[in-house]
């Protein structure tokens, strides 16, 4: 995984003056005696560091992040309310060496400029403000919101969204996936609009981005009450929150990110330096499908495959910031990698492996066998992390 690069350099110099019997004088041009340590790599911004760190919140000691495992499974080091609040969004701990690309803003800014200059084997304590880190803490962040929202129990799509949704003409009696919880049947189909009914199960209980819930299906409407336990965090499509509290209304939730006002320390060891110039060419050759499963017979690797549709933001963030980072194209050897646009062009491949979201990545075996399903935008070294673990499963 890690490359070396050493400069070689002469020191020529000029001395006016004689020498005697052909032997060289002090300040003479001379060869480097043999022997002499070629001068050490020192981190430039855009290189790819490699670092081991402990993160801890200044004045409690609190642990929120490392990359030691003696450290985050050890129960007598006091760690934050959330652990780990990985510094890049991972939400499992991941006890191994973090590849940060200098300078890009990958992770905290004051931490990346902290490494130009380091060299191998050097260790730092890094103090971050909250101004550098997460910020100070702000009431805007903090907002109520209700407990439960209503949907209408009949509601109407276009015939062509349908069509582009679900890959077939609408027909009276079909039954479609309307959220991830319950699905919907069409009722009528007539000119242009198709008429859907939600068939959820009266009384189920459910979870949701905002903790668990309960379905009550009335006779024109559909509602889900959430109940997420006070001060619980909780992933939503905005952020994690806080639940502050719960009333028989109304939740509030603390956007605020848990160290922001926090002085933060980062305990940092370099462990590797790859230079800029040696990833410059790394790039990864998708192929289709078809193709992707001969090449992964024949050269016996795993594939990545790219489920994608063209008008998904998070797709196109996912081909343009994740794919190329050489923390994945350093992979580009390990795998074949498949990307097939699957919402309006290949959609049976998009049925066939039951893409409900996207991006949607689908790791498999040589075989063309599921190994693993990774749904939504990563960034490039969590999804390193999970290709690693792949590629370590399959020996």
């Amino acid at each position: 995984m890690y490359r070396r690069w050493i400069l070689l350099f002469a020191i020529f110099s000029i001395l006016s003056g004689c020498t005697t019997g052909g032997s060289h004088g002090p300040g003479s041009a001379a060869s480097v005696p043999p022997g002499t340590p070629a001068p050490a790599e020192k981190v430039e911004t855009g290189d790819l560091v490699w670092i081991d760190y402990t993160a801890r919140v200044e004045g409690t000691g609190e642990v929120f992040d490392t990359t030691y495992e003696e450290v985050g499974s050890d129960p007598s080091i006091k760690k934050t309310e959330v652990f780990p609040l990985s510094i890049v969004q991972s939400l499992q701990p991941h006890y191994e060496p973090l590849g940060i690309i200098v300078g890009t803003g990958q992770t905290i800014k004051a931490l990346e400029d902290s490494l130009v200059g380091m060299g191998v084997g050097q260790e730092k304590s890094v103090t971050v403000s909250p101004e550098e880190g997460y910020g100070p803490r702000s009431d805007e962040y903090v907002i109520t919101i209700p407990r439960s929202q209503e949907y209408p129990v009949e509601f109407q799509v276009a015939v062509e969204d349908y069509r582009q949704r679900e890959g077939r003409d609408p027909s009276v009696g079909d039954t479609v996936r309307a959220t991830p919880y319950w699905d919907a049947v069409v009722t009528k189909v007539e000119g242009d609009t198709v008429t859907l009914r939600h068939t959820p199960e009266d009384g189920k209980e459910v979870d949701t981005p905002y903790g668990p819930a309960v379905i009550y299906l009335g006779n024109s409407t559909v509602e889900v009450v959430v109940n997420p336990p006070a001060g619980s965090f909780i992933q939503t499509n905005i952020g994690t929150a806080k639940v502050v509290s719960v009333d028989e209304e109304n939740i509030v939730l603390d956007y605020n990110h848990p160290l922001a006002g926090k002085t933060l320390v980062f305990d940092v060891v370099v462990r590797d330096i790859t230079k800029k110039d040696t990833f410059a060419g790394w790039n990864i050759s998708f192929v289709g499908y078809e193709e992707g499963l001969e090449m992964a017979a024949a050269q016996g690797k795993p594939i990545v495959m790219d489920l994608y549709w063209s008008k998904c933001p998070h797709c196109k963030r996912l081909d343009e910031e994740t794919f190329p980072d050489p923390r994945v194209t350093e992979l580009r050897d390990e795998f074949v990698w498949v990307r097939e646009e699957v919402y309006e062009n290949r959609t049976e491949l998009g049925k066939k492996y039951g893409v409900e979201s996207f991006p949607t990545l689908i790791i498999l075996d040589s075989e063309g066998r599921e190994i693993k399903r990774l749904n939504g935008f990563m960034n490039a070294m969590v999804l390193r992390w999970e290709l690693e673990a792949v590629l370590e499963s399959l020996g």
